[in-house]
């Protein structure tokens, strides 16, 4: 059973409900069995903010402890900035398996062999280097939006997470993904749940991985193939 930390924000984490079900009904014919576990964003943006690492990871492992205790098998965390405390919550668990968005990025990622991708994600995923710590060693350099863009991002990002998305969030995009390719961006992450709510209408003339149809579709591997 696959339990999910949800919450951040509530609207990305309904995307990834509908993902899921739809997905497991295709294979199964069924809907699936699952539990979210809803955790205030409110209270992980103040720790984030606030650079409470410890507080942030204890939270969130109280989460990942309760759904294991309703028998998750499988556990995620529906959002990407709360990774950075990934470790700490991974190493609370007992037999149940989380499944990381940065390894469902990768193997996304990995057989497009980019040398350079662009980063589109929220400041603090930017600040705290998760996608930059990963993906360096791994041969693959990080771009980001300069410092206005990256700020214009993030108040786009925090909109959708009140949930107010219009066209014209949709038209600033665009300088964005531009400032990234103009970097010498082969390849683009949406690493933040919220953006595949923003990017319909947008042309990027490069491969896009979206993180959150990344972490899904690693999820649900994981869980067929323990049911067969």
């Amino acid at each position: 059973m696959l339990g999910i930390i949800g919450g951040l924000s509530p609207y990305s984490t309904i995307l990834y409900y509908k993902e899921i079900v739809e997905r497991y009904y295709k294979a199964r014919g069924e809907h699936p069995e699952l539990v979210i576990h809803s955790v205030p964003i409110q209270r992980v943006q103040a720790l984030v903010r606030s650079g409470d690492l410890e507080g942030l990871g204890a939270l969130l492992s109280r989460a990942a402890r309760a759904l294991e205790n309703h028998g998750a098998t499988h556990i995620l965390i529906a959002a990407n900035t709360p990774h950075i405390v990934a470790s700490r919550v991974e190493e609370s668990l007992g037999s149940a398996r989380f499944i990381s968005i940065l390894d469902a990025v990768w193997r996304k990622l990995e057989p497009l062999s980019p040398g350079t991708v662009g980063l589109l994600a929220t400041g603090a995923t930017v600040r705290y280097r998760l996608y930059h710590d990963y993906l360096e060693p791994r041969g693959v350099r990080v771009v980001t939006p300069p410092s206005h863009m990256q700020k214009a991002l993030d108040e786009m990002i925090s909109n959708v997470a009140r949930g107010m998305i219009d066209t014209r969030s949709r038209l600033r995009l665009g300088p964005v993904v531009m400032s990234l390719i103009s970097q010498g961006a082969e390849a683009l992450i949406l690493g933040c749940t919220e953006l595949p709510l923003l990017m319909s209408g947008v042309r990027i003339s490069v491969p896009v991985i979206d993180s959150l149809d990344a972490h899904v579709s690693m999820a649900l591997g994981a869980v067929l193939e323990r049911e067969k």
